[in-house]
């Protein structure tokens, strides 16, 4: 998604806007899942250097409802600013599909993203 992202093709940096509606599509599912193991570890340790991509993987230890909404709701903010920074393409392409995100975004953490949107 992030090569995508920085692709001089506005039907790739559409695609990768469109990978970062699945992601956040997958954090609904796991918001509404409510097993705590199938809870999975998220790690965004690689978005300080300016990195987007973000690792999930399973794990079999207990992980506390609020320490999850806060890693989704961390993740929903990166995801949303990224969409935010695609909505200044001039393609439709894009432009589109940076919405149709924040939509998806909005679903899983509408909370958080409500006052983001009306900024």
């Amino acid at each position: 998604a992030e090569q995508d992202l920085h692709s001089k093709q506005p039907p790739f940096r559409a695609k990768g806007v469109v990978s970062l509606r699945h992601i956040a599509r997958s954090l609904a599912n796991i918001k509404n899942s409510g097993k705590s193991d199938s809870v999975p570890s998220i790690s965004n340790e690689n978005l300080e250097g300016g990195s987007v991509v973000m690792e999930i993987s399973d794990t079999h230890g207990e992980l506390h409802l609020s320490v999850l909404k806060e890693e989704l709701a961390l993740i929903a903010r990166t995801l949303a600013r990224i969409c935010l920074n695609s909505l200044a393409d001039s393609e439709s392409y894009v432009y589109l599909a940076s919405i149709h995100t924040l939509v998806a975004i909005s679903d899983v953490c509408p909370s958080k993203m409500m006052p983001l949107m009306g900024a």
